[in-house]
């Protein structure tokens, strides 16, 4: 049956669509088409707008089942018929239909709704869900397109709501005419029939950092991970990363070893792991760790303050009496470019009594108007300085633990071991309770070639750079004595007077002079040669007194006691010269007319030397030969 208006027609049930006498199985018969009547080749094909064709599937005296497809127009290939856009049937299993959209008859359906795009590009098939107002597209605070996922059943007063498992729902943030659209993505669930919870939110803004983008859920949030990984430490992990390097990390601590647990990874910019929270053993291990501000560890608090105070009288901190047992404070103070002072000041109380000491080292310049005190003042222990001067004061703070107390950039941690495997850095003091022990023998150093420690006291010997001072065991504030390395390289031994005192030693090497002011008295055997140590030497001293034999290798010499000389008109002949030790030398000079010629010296002692001296022919020494 045709059915035409102006070049616009209907073709129903075309004669050619069945063969007389004959059942066509599984192919496409046209039942209805949509025509446009023009000059073509083929009017039923090349003029087909659209058409609905049926497919008969089977046959059988109870009646027949096929399916129905949906053609248009192909813009690509005008000449036929067109390409199927939708196609749908029935399974016959549980009366399940199958809709398609973009497949061929050919084509195997699988699910009840399925949508198919055939094209060469990199995008895959897009379902586009619209929604708008009648007179603008939204508003914001509208609510977008979404989808629910429902269960079907007659008890439901609403499947919409209480048949619901879940929605996602878009929501209109913003509207612009010029910069579009801003919205969010809602995840939720239906926990019971009145209730349905947004479990997962998705959108930029609207949190704590407003140009972030967030996810975000208000409930809990678990990974569970049931399916062994090829590497078991990446089971139910949770991963923070720039795409190409894990920055944190949330997985299993020693899993399948019967005491597993929780794990926090932070890793450095390179994704190398620098810090490690460990649940099974509470351990957290660090290639470094730097505390700052205040920290809180059980019943202690750690802070740290900086402060620039006025000339008087000025409270630097408060700390209930109640809460704190004892005070350390490490503390700087600095006065423009030439004052400053390091030091310690320790402080506890007892009732109405308090008690304080302030240790420093050396200042620079003169800050003696600058000194700390702890008062009492109602429930708390005040921290002050007095000054008469302006200062910048920084202060490190901390309480007292019982165990081994560690200070951190005034604070501290209590544990033992301590708790960080390789460098920690440290701000502030190290208050140790205990012992100090390398982990092996001849291994670890103090400081290296280019960092140095610039003063150390240990028990009653302190260094005070160039300056070693002895203190008294029993009174360390008593000074015993110093070893000083003076400007020149000299070393200065002086006693609790300051003056210069006796140097008492087994041992002596001197590669230079030894010169000795006053007595130098030796108990045992000397043996003083002219180069001592391997070097040219000289022993010079007023009084030389031992007790034993000695042994002298080289020249000895006395102090002399009287000299006789002896004249030939204007010229000295001969010389007499007696020592302390009673020896005698004579030194007796020949004359060449004005030239003297030789000098002969002899003496008790041993010696026994000639000395010729020749001339130029003005009268200058050429050589002098010794015999």
């Amino acid at each position: 049956m045709k059915v035409f208006g102006r070049k616009i027609g209907i073709v129903v049930a075309s004669s050619a669509s069945l063969v007389a006498e004959q059942e066509t199985l599984n192919t496409p018969l046209q039942v209805i088409n949509f025509l446009y009547s023009g000059d073509f080749t083929s009017s039923l094909e090349s003029g087909s707008l659209a058409s609905i064709d049926a497919v008969i599937n089977n046959t059988s005296s109870n009646g027949a089942s096929g399916e129905l497809l949906f053609r248009l127009s192909d813009p690509s290939n005008l000449s036929t018929s067109g390409s199927t856009i939708l196609r749908m049937f029935h399974t016959g299993s549980n009366k399940e239909p199958r809709v398609g959209v973009g497949f061929e008859e050919t084509e195997t359906l699988l699910r009840p709704f399925e949508v198919k795009s055939k094209i060469d590009s990199t995008e895959g098939t897009e379902i586009l869900l619209r929604s708008s107002r009648v007179t603008e597209g939204a508003q914001a605070g509208d609510q977008g397109p979404s989808i629910n996922f429902v269960i079907d059943s007659s008890s439901f007063n609403d499947i919409t709501t209480t048949g619901s498992l879940g929605r996602i729902r878009s929501i209109v943030d913003a509207v612009s005419p010029t910069e579009g659209v801003g919205g969010r993505l809602l995840f939720s669930v239906q926990r019971n029939i009145d209730t349905s919870v947004n479990m997962l939110e998705m959108g930029y803004g609207g949190g704590s950092y407003a140009q972030f983008y967030r996810t975000f859920t208000s409930r809990s949030f678990e990974i569970a991970d049931n399916n062994p990984q090829t590497e078991p430490t990446h089971n139910a992990s949770f991963v923070l990363s720039n795409g190409t390097n894990p920055y944190v990390i949330i997985r299993t601590d020693n899993p399948g070893t019967g005491d597993q647990g929780g794990l926090v990874q932070l890793n450095n910019k390179f994704g190398t792991g620098s810090i490690f929270l460990h649940g099974p053993t509470g351990e957290i291990t660090a290639s470094s760790l730097t505390l700052s501000d205040s920290f809180q560890y059980n019943n202690v608090i750690l802070e740290s303050t900086e402060s620039t105070i006025s000339a008087g009288n000025t409270t630097l901190g408060e700390f209930p009496t109640a809460s704190y047992k004892a005070l350390h404070i490490d503390y700087l103070i600095i006065s423009g470019s030439s004052k400053a002072r390091a030091g310690h000041l320790i402080s506890t109380w007892k009732g109405t009594d308090v008690t304080f000491t302030d240790t420093s080292a050396k200042g620079i310049g003169d800050t003696s108007d600058a000194e700390f005190s702890v008062v009492l003042n109602g429930a708390n222990a005040d921290l002050k300085i007095t000054s008469s001067d302006s200062y910048d004061v920084t202060i490190s703070s901390r309480g007292t633990l019982d165990g081994t107390t560690f200070a951190l950039g005034g604070g501290n941690l209590s544990s033992s071991p301590f708790p960080f495997s390789g460098a920690a850095t440290i701000t502030g003091s190290l208050d140790i309770t205990g012992s100090i022990i390398p982990g092996g023998d001849g291994i670890y150093d103090l400081g290296d070639a280019t960092h140095f420690w610039r003063t150390a006291s240990i028990e009653h010997i302190v260094t005070l750079g160039d300056t070693i001072e002895f203190r008294d065991k029993g009174n360390k504030n008593t000074k015993r004595g110093t070893l000083k390395l003076d400007e020149q390289g000299g070393l200065k031994v002086r006693g609790s007077s300051n003056a210069l005192t006796i140097v008492s030693a087994s041992h002596g090497h001197f590669t230079r002079d030894m010169k000795v002011v006053g007595n130098l008295a030796i108990s045992g055997i000397p043996n003083v040669s002219s180069s001592i140590a391997e070097a040219a030497a000289s022993i010079e001293t007023s009084s030389f007194a031992t007790t034993g034999s000695n042994t002298f290798v080289g020249t000895q010499r006395f102090s002399y006691t009287t000299s006789s000389i002896v004249y030939d008109g204007s010229n000295i002949t001969q010389v007499t010269s007696s020592f302390t030790d009673g020896t005698e030398q004579i030194t007796n000079i020949t004359y060449d007319g004005s030239n003297v010629d030789t000098i002969v010296i002899t003496g008790s002692d041993g010696i026994n030397k000639l000395y010729t001296l020749s001339y130029d022919g003005s009268g200058n020494v050429t050589n002098i030969i010794v015999s």
